[in-house]
């Protein structure tokens, strides 16, 4: 295992929001340690919100072309996309 990696803390959990539908439903990653490996999940808003605090996540978004994610902290209110077209 690289330095790199080994440095990372794995208590540090961040959330980049995909997707959120109008049944509720919030599609988003999931990643611990570094944000650049991830799982992609999907949960109610109600379960995504509760996820958020029990982990104590920061959200993470894309920054300007090129320059790799950012991460801040915020509460589980993250806006993010909507999907219109999705039936309830």
């Amino acid at each position: 295992m690289s330095e790199e990696l080994a440095s990372k803390p794995l208590t540090r959990k961040y959330v980049r929001v995909i997707e959120r539908h109008a049944n509720g439903l919030v599609r988003f990653e999931f990643a611990l340690g570094w944000t650049d490996l991830s799982c992609e999940l999907a949960m109610h808003d109600d379960a995504f919100r509760a996820f958020c605090v029990q982990h104590q996540v920061a959200f993470f978004t894309e920054a300007a072309a090129g320059a790799g994610p950012t991460c801040s902290q915020a509460d589980a209110a993250e806006p993010g996309p909507r999907s219109n077209g999705d039936p309830e």
